[in-house]
């Protein structure tokens, strides 16, 4: 072989070389490429997974901060509700008491009017028995005292009847004439005047005072 043969010989084997050596180079940086995107993405996954653990556990965390909190307000409300119960029993207790308390003394004052009422009704029935009997006297002494008024009416009417009748002028005169002339006149005045009936008119008068008194006690025990 020439000179010129091996050389090329040598630079074809140098070229094959050098293409060797670059495809294993691009191998290698491809591997390397590789592996380094694969520990990136190992890395990244591992810190991705780091994140959310430690986001989890902030997540739990405040899980637990606000079922503390939420525990603590129900907590704080179911002390408040029972005081606020409480405190509505009591007022509800004391409102009971108050009107059972009002309840008794309205009973109370009802029990002693109805006794009152009872006692006043008693004394009106036994006052209206006792005065039954008066009033029943009254009304027959009203009765007599009307018949015997009627009677002294009647006495009256005769009386006037007979003074109506009467002369009296005459009697007048005649009277003047006793004094100025005589005797006889006199005599015939007296007469006349005698022939009134006096005892019809006292009896009359007595007949009144009969009435009027009876009326007068009457009215005065009234």
């Amino acid at each position: 072989m020439s000179k010129k043969e091996t050389e090329e010989m040598k630079e074809e084997i140098n070229e094959e070389m050098k293409e060797d050596c670059n495809e294993k180079n691009k191998e290698t940086n491809e591997e390397t490429k590789e592996t380094t995107s694969e520990e990136v993405k190992d890395d990244t996954k591992t810190e991705q997974k780091e994140v959310k653990a430690v986001e989890k556990k902030h997540h739990e965390k405040k899980k637990e901060e606000i079922k503390a909190v939420y525990e603590d307000s129900i907590e704080s409300i179911q002390s408040n509700d029972t005081k606020v119960l409480a405190k509505l029993l009591n007022e509800i207790r004391e409102d009971n008491e108050k009107q059972m308390n009002y309840l008794k003394k309205q009973l109370r004052v009802s029990q002693f009017f109805t006794v009152f009422l009872v006692v006043i009704l008693t004394i009106v029935i036994f006052q209206i028995i006792s005065v039954i009997p008066k009033v029943n006297g009254l009304l027959a002494q009203t009765e007599t005292m009307m018949t015997d008024a009627q009677a002294v009416m009647k006495n009256i009417d005769t009386v006037t009847k007979e003074l109506t009748e009467a002369d009296i002028a005459g009697m007048l005169e005649d009277v003047d004439s006793l004094v100025v002339s005589s005797e006889t006149s006199m005599a015939d005045a007296m007469n006349q005047v005698m022939a009134i009936d006096i005892e019809s008119l006292n009896q009359a008068i007595k007949d009144l005072q009969s009435v009027v008194a009876p009326l007068a006690k009457l009215f005065g025990r009234r």
